[in-house]
């Protein structure tokens, strides 16, 4: 039970609920609606809820495992159950939020560059955004749970001013067949997109910083049903203003619809006031992936202290966020 990060610091049910919805429902501001619409066609919305509920049923089995060992966290149940080859059972941990933190932390520069600052170099946003990072992770957990709670309340604000100003422009003809492309297709292809949901396992890591751990299946379920909520409504408005052909191939869904408003002659341009929304749900998002990624590293090899891993991990992770050579293969690898 050492080496847990000095940093850590107990967690509230509240914060912890938010702060893994936020991190579930990132993928909002991204290629989500337009992956779905790829699957589903205008059935879209049915292939996320297909997802959910694998999402829901793997869910199901990780609290099963961490109510069979209370106040541990998966690499501890790892160093239980699989003796000495926890240390791969880490690594791989370790190597799948690395990977999610580089690839969406590349997207969400994309975003910003192509939103506010289209003569910036991509390099230079990345950067910035891995500076915010070690940061955050510098301070703790806590410092990162706390910012969520703040933050939330404006992200649901802004999120509703946008869906209710672009429902003008939403046709529900564009959301049928109700089918889609087929059932069988929604079916099979919304199975394996339950990974969209698949940052919910960082609640089996964050489960020693709880204050009450008897609230963590609720933290669960409330992150899960929160970022679907988010995603179904997201995905509806999107294939309804935009269309088959237009949600298929647009990125940047939320973007798309802000650029969409406009209040007369006097209020032009909404998205380049949103672009900030997006912006601090990229640190927040990246941030807990960020500071899980070095927490599993720690634990993983029993290190007192994480922070001297931050500033090694933030240059792999600026490295290996550029192996793709354009947005479009970031966004293929992730």
């Amino acid at each position: 039970m050492t080496g847990y990060p000095q940093t850590q610091g107990k967690l509230g049910h509240r914060e912890t609920a938010i702060m893994l919805a936020i991190t579930i429902s990132a993928r909002l501001f991204l290629w989500l609606p337009n992956l779905l619409a790829a699957i589903g066609g205008p059935a879209g919305w049915l292939v996320l809820t297909v997802a959910f509920g694998g999402a829901m049923l793997g869910y199901f089995f990780l609290d099963r495992v961490l109510a069979r060992f209370p106040g541990q966290d998966l690499i501890d149940i790892g160093r239980e159950v699989l003796g000495g080859f926890h240390v791969l059972f880490g690594l791989a941990f370790f190597l799948f939020f690395s990977a999610i933190l580089s690839t969406t932390a590349r997207q969400f520069a994309e975003t910003f560059v192509v939103g506010i600052l289209p003569r910036t170099p991509i390099g230079v946003v990345y950067g910035l955004l891995l500076i915010l990072l070690v940061f955050a992770a510098y301070m703790g957990l806590e410092t990162i749970s706390r910012l969520a709670m703040l933050y939330a309340p404006y992200l649901l604000l802004f999120l509703t001013v946008i869906f209710l100003l672009v429902l003008p422009n939403a046709n529900p003809l564009y959301l049928t067949p109700l089918w889609g492309f087929g059932l069988r297709r929604i079916i099979l292809g919304g199975l394996p997109r339950s990974s969209i949901f698949a940052e919910i396992v960082l609640l089996g890591f964050f489960v020693p910083a709880l204050r009450e751990e008897r609230h963590r299946r609720g933290i669960g379920f409330w992150a899960l049903g929160v970022s679907y909520l988010l995603f179904l409504v997201s995905t509806l408005i999107f294939t309804a203003v935009f269309d088959l052909p237009g949600a298929a191939e647009s990125f940047f869904p939320v973007y798309q619809l802000a650029r969409l408003i406009s209040l007369a002659e006097f209020f032009q341009r909404a998205e380049a006031v949103f672009i900030f929304l997006w912006f601090f749900t990229a640190v927040i998002e990246s941030a807990v992936l960020f500071y899980a990624a070095v927490y599993v590293r720690c634990r993983t090899f029993s290190l007192p202290s994480h922070r001297p891993l931050l500033f090694p991990l933030a240059v792999i992770i600026y490295s290996v966020g550029f192996i793709p050579d354009s947005f479009a293969q970031a966004l293929r690898f992730d």
